[in-house]
Formats: C-alpha cells, structure tokens, sequence
C-alpha cells in the first residue's frame, strides 16, 4: 500500500496494488475515494522514485550451480528490514517454505544469498568474507523454468521473478551463469531486462573456485576479494626448464596494506613468496613466477600447489579465503627402464597441434562439425622395452565444469590412438592424455578453450586461427578464401566445417607499406573484395584509426590471381594500386560529379582528425563489379549522406577499376575514372558489404556506420538489381536473432536464381567477441588457435515493408461500431485482429462493443491485436482508450447505407442510403479508397477493382460534424472486367475569377462524359469536385502566389491527373498583403516554428489533432511533393520536422486528419 499526493487533484489518492513496485511511466489502476466514498476508474501514469524505507528485491541468481545454486536478495531501500519470519518458494507459490529468519537484519545496500549448500561452502568457493549472510540449506531448488518468491513475515508476496528461455525466448539462461538486473529493472518481473553475467562485467563477476560465474553477495556494495588469474587460464612448468606466472589483484581498496603469503608446495618455488598491496597500488596487478622444482625422482607428468594467507589490519580483508593455483609439472627425470612415448599424428588440417606437448585446440558446445569432438586428435605411442599393447592410457580433464571426464573419449588400439573432446562448459581446460608402461609414463597436455553454442549449431561454423573476417571469396561449394582486417594474410577455409585453415597467402611484403608500428607494419585493414574471372581484387578500408589518425596503408588495392582448386587453390601476387583514395576525394572536391564541389564532403570525412567509425567517417567495406562486369561498386560504410542528413548509403562506380592494378610500384595517382554516384535508400545504414551472382542479382548487407545497435543501427539484408535507377529491397530476415556476437560483413556467394527461400552463408566480424569469461576480445588472445570467427546460414527472406502496426479507424460510442486499420506491413499478407474481451480471430477489421463493453470502467482501455493469419510470430498490439460513453440519445433515424451502382470497367461506385434523417447531410468514405466526402460517388483505381485483399471493402457512413452516427456496410467488390476501356484525355483552365472576393471556378476543356472530375489548387483547395473554390485575402494579394498550379483528374485515377499553370490577375485596390505563419481551419491550427527560414527543414506545430492520425506534406508552387511526415496518433500539440527543398521560394504545407485538412505557406529565403 502506497500514499501518493496528486497536486493535480484536490484530494490524496490511495494506490492499492500488489506488492510490487512501479517503474517510472507504468500506467497503473489508481481508485480515488472522495468525501462521498464514490469511486472511479482512471488510468494514470506514476513516476517511481526513490524508495523510502527498507525494501527487498531479487537482484542476482542462478541454477544448477557447483557446489550449489543461489539467489541473491538485496535491501535497496534507505531503512534496515528484519527478515524474520521472511520466506522463499519457487513456482509451487507457498509462503513458508523455505525460512529466511536465519538472515537477521539486512541493512540498507546490503545483499544477502540463498542457497543449498551450508554457508561456510558457499562463503568458501565464492571466496566471499564472514560478513556476507547466507541462508544454507534450501530445499525448494530451481529450474531451468522456475520462478522466485519472495515473501514477508505476514507472507505478503514482495518480489518474484518468473523465467524460461525456452519458452520466453530471447532470455537469458542462468545454469552455471549467473543472471542479474540494473536497478531499475528490478522488481518488475521482467526476465528480458535481465543479463547474463560476464567477466569483469558492471557487477564485477568472476569465476568461482569450482569454474562457475557470478558475484554474490555484492550488488550494491563491492566485496573485498583477492582475484587470482592465471595467465592462458593454465599454470604449465617443467623441471629444468619452462616457467610460468599468474597475477594476484584487490577489488576494491582496502584501508590498510594488505599482505598475501604465497607457500608453494614441495614440486614448486615461488618469486616472489609475498606481495603487499598499499591503499595506493590495490588495483595494480603483481606477478608470480613459478617454477618446478629440479629433482632427481622419476614421476612423470605430476601437478604442485600454491596455496595463500592473507592478512591485513582491515577487517575486511584479514583472513580473506584466497585461490589456490595448480601448477602441471613436465618430469625431466629417466627411469632405468626406457620410458614410453606419445606424439600427436592428426592427419586433418581442420586441427594443428605439433607432435610433442603441449598444443592448443578451441571447441565449440553443441557445434556437429567442431573437429576436435567428430574427427577428434590422433596420437601415436611407443615404447622401447614393453610391448604396444602392454602399455596403459587414459585420458583426463582437470575442470570438469567445462570437460567433463566422460566427455574425454578415449578410443583405438596399438600404437593409434584417438582422442575426442567435447565441451559441456564455458572456459579453459587442460587435457591430459597418459601413457605408463608400469613404471614411467608420458603425457600429452593439450591446452583446450570451450565458447558457447550458437542459437542454430546445425548451420553455424566456427572458424579458428583469427577472428576479424572482414571480406571473403566463395571458391567453390566447399572452399573459401577469407581476409582478416587485422593483418595481410588471406586464409583458405573449409566453409562447411568449424576449424582451421588449411593454409594462408601472406602479401604483406609486395605492398609498399610504409605506415610501421615498431618493428611491423600497420594492417591494410582489408574490407572488401571483388573477383573478374581467375583475379580477386583486395580492397583495404582507406579509413582512419578509430578515434582518428592517418593510415596511409589501408589506402592499398591489391590484386591476386587463382590457380589450382578446391584446398589445393593457391594466390599469386598480381599488382597493386595505391591512390583511390586520393582520386575519391579529389573527384568529389572537384566536381568530378557534376553535384558542386564537396558535394558529398568526402575530403572533411577523410580528415585525419575524424573517427571513421561515424556517419561523417570515410570507410570502404565493399566492392562488387556493376552488371557490365568491367565498372566495379565501391560501397562506403561511411559517410552517409548527404552531409545535411546523413540519411543515405554512397557507391562510386569505378569505370576502370581493372586496369589500375600495375605489377611495378603502385600506378599513377590520377588513373581512376568514375561513373554517376549512386545514393541508395537503407534505412539510415551504411553498406557493410555487396555481392552479385551472374544474372546481376545484388545482396547487400546494410549496417551501422558505427557499432551495433537498435533501428536503423541494426543489420539487414537488402536486394537489388544494380541499376542505378532502381531502389534496394528490404528483406526481413532477422540477423539480430542469431546473437552472432559481431558484425556481419560478408557475403560468400549469391544463390543463381535468388529466391525468398535461397539460404545465403555470411560470415561475422567476432574480433571484439569475449569467448571463455576470461574478460579478453578474441582478437587480443595470445594463443590463435583460441582465436575464432563464424559463419552464419540464414535465408533471403521475403521482401519486407515497414513493419505491421495497427490502429482503430473509427469508433460508435452509440453503436459500440469499431474499425481496425493496419499500418505498413506486408501488402501481399492478410491480416487477422482480435480485441481482447470483445472478438476473437477474424480477418473483418470490423467488430462491436456491447452496452457493457461501451461503458464499463474497466474496459476504458482496450488490447487490439493483429497479425498475419497463419504466423502467431508476427503478433503487434495496440492499447486503444475507448472514448467516454455517448451522453446524448441515438436518433430515432436510423442511418443506414448500401452501393447503388459500381462499374467494373471504370471503377466507379455509388453509395446510397437506405434510410436517414432527412435534416442532416451524410458524408461517406470506403476504407483504403477514398477519404470523407459529402460526394456519393468515388472510384476504385485499376489495382483496387483487381486486387486479392480488397475482394471485401468496408464502406462507412455519417452525418456532418456527427462521428457518432458512424455505420459501416462491408461492400463484397464484384469480379474485375476481362476488358479495359479507353479514357478520352483530360484538359483543365479557370473560367472566372473575381479579384475582389477571391471566387475562382475551374472548367473542363475535355473529359470522359462518363467520369467524374475532381479538382485541386495547390496551396488554395484539397481535391473537391466542386469546381468552384475562392481566394482568401492574403492569396488574392501575396506576390508570391502571381502564378497557382490548378490540377484535375478522374475521381479514383490518380494516374489520370493533369495540370494547369493559373496566372492570377493583379490583386483590386486596397488589398492586404502579407504572408502569414498561423492559419487554421475550425479548430485544426497550424504554427511554423522559424518561418520564413534559410534552412532545408521547418519545425511544425499542428493544434487540434490530439488522438487522431495525422498526415502533414511539403510541396513547392507546382505541386511537386518534397517531403511527407505520417503521425499514427498526434499529441495535444504534435511537432514534426519537415524536410524543404534545395532552392529559395514558396512551399505549401498541408495538414490533414481524417475530417479536417489545413494548409499554411512557408518561405523559404
């Protein structure tokens, strides 16, 4: 219970809800009691602020936990709440059963756990302190579908979370993971807000003594904790020989010095066997050395032990539980007896580990191709002085959270063996295969990292051996050449397998760079690539740092040419150019493109100075040749443009691409030619990468300039036919489904022919990817075996518009009558609706609201929903507000209508009443064909009296200024004609005009007898049949309005309209003039923020529109649209941004809704 003070209302309202809490802009159910104890209703919006007094709230969990699952709870209120007689339950909801009275006081801030174990376990392998409260022992265990309750001690529900990935997709899953919510995310029961825990993440999680990932116990408050990370996730030394070291770091800032002593077991030494952390270099990591210790005792591959004390005179840290560090130790000591030996002899290249230990490999959980778990690693034994098959192996792993020992399959017999490994858990393990003769033994230590599954293992692959893939050429069905934007080597891939390459063609040497960093050159930083017959042509970014700074080396274009097949392909150097981009940006400053100099501002985006990253950088990252297959499309990631906008995506046409590569030097500066640019429409993206097949059928993969994130810095997949003059198609596969952990920047091959259904093989950018919870991107991975990008199989997908959305057209207060409208969506899709508590399933956009439903309270909000029929998945909804109950009585006229006449040649349609008020005026309008009109008569165009979805059109009726005499007569359209008719031609002029009252009629010079004429003066009238309209004072004066365009065409036939240029006579004596920026009609009121301006946009302001569609449209003096701006639902005040032309002059703006339509003029100076 809840006291809110309303300053709105004069009386203080009671909130009476359930226990939990309100996030900011929750509309909630709010009951208000006056003096007269008579309630009401209403839906009002609270905005949550800070919480006064103790409040509880689910902040951390996680199941199926080693040694034992958690939940963590924490007070983030401002007062201490005592938890006795406080419980837990899951999903069963009984209050009780699981006692919480154990905890005590919880003070503000402060986060306490739940869970089976007894509390010294927990506190021990999450290396938390004394301090921290633990409730052990429950019995009421989760599940991967499980909910959390929380109750008080009068079990009063306070907090719950309920969760299921597989049913709640896409939502975390919390076994071995823990899954936590930001502040203000918590308590509303929301599980998609929630995020699974990363290392190092905001809550500063890390990995428990037993491999699981998480921090308990401190939300709020950050716990002291010594963090032990060994280097490569492994300690590995021999005796007499290699070394190796792990980094000891605080938390948080201790008080007083803290001193850690290190005690090595009998195998190992330690330098140095103490460290100190001061309140200065607490978060400064220090390193131990290890090594083995040299003895004289055989004993094979055997492990040691370090082991810490730490003590300190701050309380929080004396006495802290720190991780111990299990070193593996390499024997250098021969028996008497010849020992045995193993060597790695695996024949695939899809893994590389050299013949004596240790190697490296990567896994993938759940991935059907990862080698190391199909082909799995051979080994060959032997020993000298026993027999092959007297010799015993076996094969272990030492963190069975990520290999369990069962997954380690060990198979073959002699001197062959095999070795299978596959991953059940995130994260580094050492494998260890033994071989023993009875007295001496050899080991094999294969370094092993594990990453998680993919969303679909049967389609993902796992590329090993780099990361950054940047660009790629498809070989054929099974072979790929893959570019790395990290370094010059191109790499020779299997595609339908995870692993390594088979081998890399290193080009760094032939390509002149010059930019050098120590001892190496700086990457080319290659982003795309294009092939003509046997040569591939390599493109460098010709971008900056990010961040900014020049690096000349991406300025490179190279060329290789192909010989051989399949994994025997092999690249020879064929030349190189290396001033494209000097010839870019000197074509666009000179205006080599006829637009004006610097009309795209190419040479500002290439500054130094700017971060190519950014929709004003400059970054290649595509090219593919244009249809005449000898121009090539070079596509820009950035900038954007134009410059004023940065809306659209840029090609150059390169018309002599393929004669700029030269063998010798790096050609000519000046030797580019360029065609026509070419600005293309993707939603506010950039060009990511473009490939064709040979019937010159275009993918482009569209993305952000910058990084990843929601519309428009999103994803997508667009086709296109490569005519300059044509418009990409959106498509609607959804990349951003398959959590790929990157940036989607290949194309391997487009599918000839290309259809919906045609699965298209990508590959992703995952340099910047944390595989195994150890805090480190792949890319900066020390071991490349570690290192991995992915390829991705998805389908084109059909043809996408904007996405489906839906609203109420219109609505009977009298009646209960309502009308569903859809908006966007697919064209070629029907669409079904349902409004909860009133209708179920139907494809009828129509439905009716009972007595009841007209005028219950709790029925003044209304869910609509919509989809397409057959696809649950494409489910939209729509929170309509019922308006407030009619007040007056119906008519005893009943208004009623019908379709007199329709012809199916012409389209025209008459609609008729069957019975109404004689008194009033009826206004009409068919749904998708016409808006309201007093005009009994409109006109189906030709896709309207042939099209599939309009076999039904809903005809609605009313009378003027009466929306609640709304009816509707859903009108089933008769079959079209076999055969057209001819449409004599159409002419307009003007009549009459008096300058003195403004009366203008138009006429016709010519028209079809049998049509209908409406008419239109830009800036004066909307299209009317009348064809008399008039002139305000203003219009009959203003010198810019000397000249008015006057446009006709047939009712229902855009295409038939036709145009004529008024030359308005001199204004009469003692006109006004003036140009104003606030006009209205009726209550509809327009005001122009800035007018006139010298800007290319205009800030509008329409009054009088609150609730209803809005649609507002910019055209100069001739009628010609320059910008459009569709409101769903406009505000009490609604402001848009309307886009003017280029030149100075007069533009129109027109405001319509559904009953009102108003225009205003703006100057543009």
């Amino acid at each position: 219970m809840h006291h809110f003070s309303l300053q709105s209302l004069a009386i203080t309202l009671l909130w009476l809800a359930s226990a939990l809490p309100l996030k900011a802009g929750t509309p909630v159910l709010i009951t208000a009691k006056g003096p007269t104890k008579l309630s009401h209703f209403a839906p009002v919006s609270i905005g949550a602020g800070k919480v006064t007094g103790g409040q509880i709230r689910i902040t951390e969990y996680m199941y199926d936990g080693a040694p034992g699952e958690y939940i963590e709870i924490t007070n983030v209120g401002d007062a201490a709440i005592d938890l006795t007689g406080w419980s837990f339950d899951d999903s069963s909801r009984q209050p009780g059963s699981f006692s919480l009275s154990s905890l005590g006081i919880l003070q503000p801030n402060e986060s306490a756990i739940i869970t089976e174990v007894t509390p010294a376990v927990f506190r021990t392998t999450w290396y938390l302190p004394s301090t921290v409260k633990v409730a052990g022992g429950n019995s009421q265990n989760l599940g991967r579908s499980d909910e959390i309750n929380i109750y008080d001690d009068s079990n009063t529900l306070v907090d719950r979370l309920t969760y299921n990935d597989q049913s709640m997709p896409p939502t975390i899953r919390t076994q071995n993971t823990s899954g936590w919510a930001e502040r203000v995310n918590l308590g509303a029961n929301t599980i998609s807000t929630w995020k699974l825990s990363t290392a190092n993440d905001a809550q500063n999680s890390y990995l428990s003594a037993t491999g699981n990932l998480g921090n308990p116990g401190g939300y709020l408050i950050p716990l002291p904790r010594v963090k032990v990370v060994e280097s490569g996730g492994t300690t590995i030394v021999a005796e007499g020989g290699a070394t190796d070291t792990y980094s000891i770091v605080l938390n948080n800032q201790p008080t007083a010095a803290v001193t850690i002593a290190i005690s090595p077991n009998s195998q190992l030494s330690t330098n140095p066997t103490s460290l100190t952390f001061t309140t200065a270099n607490w978060n400064t990591a220090q390193t131990v050395t290890v090594t083995a210790v040299d003895d004289a005792v055989v004993e094979g591959v055997h492990s040691g032990t370090v082991t810490h004390n730490t003590s300190s005179s701050d309380p929080a840290y004396n006495g802290i539980a720190t991780n111990s560090v299990s070193a593996t130790i390499t024997d250098n000591d021969i028996s008497a007896t010849a020992p045995p030996t193993i060597q790695e002899s695996t024949v695939s290249t899809l893994l590389n580990l050299p013949t004596a230990s240790p190697g490296y490999v990567s896994g993938v959980i759940n991935d059907p191709t990862d080698p190391a778990s199909t082909l799995g690693i051979d080994f060959t034994i032997g020993d000298t002085d026993t027999p092959v098959g007297s010799l015993t192996v076996t094969a272990s792993s030492n963190t069975t959270s990520v290999v369990a020992n069962a997954n380690v399959s060990l198979t073959g017999s002699g001197a062959s063996r095999n070795l299978k490994i596959t991953p059940t858990g995130v994260g580094f393990a050492t494998i260890s295969v033994l071989v023993s003769d009875g007295s001496n033994t050899a080991t094999y230590s294969i370094n092993y990292a594990a990453s998680a599954s993919s969303v679909n293992p049967g389609s993902t692959r796992f590329h090993s051996g780099t990361s950054d893939a940047s660009t790629a050429m498809v070989l054929d069905a099974s072979t790929m050449l893959v570019a790395d934007d990290e370094n010059q080597v191109l790499r020779l891939y299997d595609r339908t397998k995870s692993g390594l390459p088979s081998t890399g063609f290193d080009f760094t040497a032939q390509l002149g760079l010059t930019d050098i960093s120590g001892s190496t050159p700086r990457e080319v930083d290659l982003e795309a690539s294009t092939r003509v017959g046997k040569r591939i042509y390599w493109v460098g970014s010709e971008s900056n740092a990010d961040g900014g700074g020049f690096r000349p080396n991406r300025n490179r274009v190279f060329a290789t040419d192909l010989s051989g097949s399949g994994s025997a392909s092999t690249l020879t150097y064929a030349g190189r150019y290396d001033f494209l981009k000097d010839d870019i940006l000197n074509w666009d400053a000179t205006n080599g493109h006829g637009k004006g100099a610097n009309y795209y501002g190419l040479v500002a985006s290439a500054n130094s100075a700017v971060d190519s990253k950014q929709s004003a950088g400059y970054n290649i990252e595509g090219v593919e040749m244009a249809p005449d297959n000898s121009t090539a499309y070079l596509a820009f990631r950035a900038p954007q443009i134009l410059p004023a906008s940065r809306t659209k995506a840029l090609i150059v046409p390169v018309t002599n691409f393929t004669n700029l590569i030269t063998v010798s030097g790096g050609g000519t500066a000046g030797s580019a030619t360029f065609g026509a640019p070419i600005e293309m429409d993707l939603g506010g993206r950039g060009i990511r990468e473009i490939r064709k097949n040979a019937n010159n059928q275009y993918i482009i993969i569209a993305g952000a300039a910058g990084n990843e994130g929601p519309a428009p810095n999103d994803f997508r997949l667009y086709t296109w036919t490569g005519n300059p003059a044509e418009a990409p198609v959106l498509r609607n596969t959804d990349l951003s489904a398959l959590n790929a952990n990157g940036s989607f920047e290949s194309i391997l091959d487009v599918p000839n022919p290309l259809t919906e259904a045609s699965q298209i093989q990508l590959l992703v950018d995952n340099g910047d990817a944390i595989y195994y919870n150890d805090g480190t991107i792949a890319k900066d991975l020390s071991q490349n075996n570690f290192k991995k990008f992915r390829s991705e199989l998805v389908p084109l997908g059909a043809s996408s518009t904007q996405p489906l959305a839906i609203t109420v057209v219109s609505y009977d207060c009298f009646t209960g009558a309502i009308t569903f409208g859809k908006l966007g969506g697919d064209p070629n899709k029907i669409v079904e609706y349902r409004a909860i508590g009133v209708t179920d399933w139907t494809t009828n956009p129509t439905a009716k609201l009972d007595a009841e439903a007209r005028t219950a309270s709790d029925l003044n909000s209304i869910n609509i929903r919509a989809r397409y029929v057959g696809e649950p998945a494409s489910e939209v909804t729509y929170l309509w507000s019922r308006p407030a109950p009619c007040t007056q009585p119906i008519s005893t006229t009943v208004l009623s209508i019908t379709v007199v006449s329709y012809d199916c040649f012409s389209g025209a349609i008459t609609f008729g009443k069957l019975s109404s008020d004689p008194n009033k005026t009826v206004e009409y309008m068919a749904i998708g064909i016409t808006g309201w009109a007093t005009n009994p008569q409109a006109k189906l165009d030709a896709e309207a009296r042939t099209a599939n979805d309009l076999n039904s059109i809903n005809i609605l009726a009313r009378y003027v200024n009466d929306p609640q005499s709304q009816v509707s007569y859903l009108w089933t359209r008769p079959a079209p004609c076999d055969q057209p008719i001819s449409t004599p031609a159409l002419s307009i002029t003007v009549t009459s005009y008096d300058c003195s009252t403004g009366a203008i009629t138009f006429g016709k010079l010519s028209s079809d007898p049998n049509k209908t004429v409406e008419y239109r003066a830009i800036g004066i009238t909307d299209w009317t049949t009348n064809p008399q309209a008039k002139l305000d004072a203003e219009a009959r004066t203003a010198n810019d309005l000397n000249g008015i365009n006057i446009t006709a065409r047939y009712v229902g036939e855009p295409a038939s309209e036709v145009s004529y240029f008024w030359t308005r006579p001199a204004p009469c004596n003692g006109a006004r003039l003036g140009v104003t920026a606030f006009e209205s009609a009726r209550e509809l009121k327009i005001v122009l923020l800035g007018n006139p301006t010298s800007t290319e946009r205009i800030l509008v302001e329409v009054h009088g529109a609150e609730a209803q569609p809005l649609r507002l449209v910019i055209r100069d003096v001739q009628g010609k649209q320059i910008s459009e701006q569709i409101v769903e639902r406009a505000g009490a005040i609604e402001q848009q941004t309307l886009g003017l032309g280029q030149t100075s002059g007069l533009y129109l703006l027109q405001v319509t809704t559904p009953a009102r339509s108003q225009t205003a003029k703006i100057i543009r100076q």
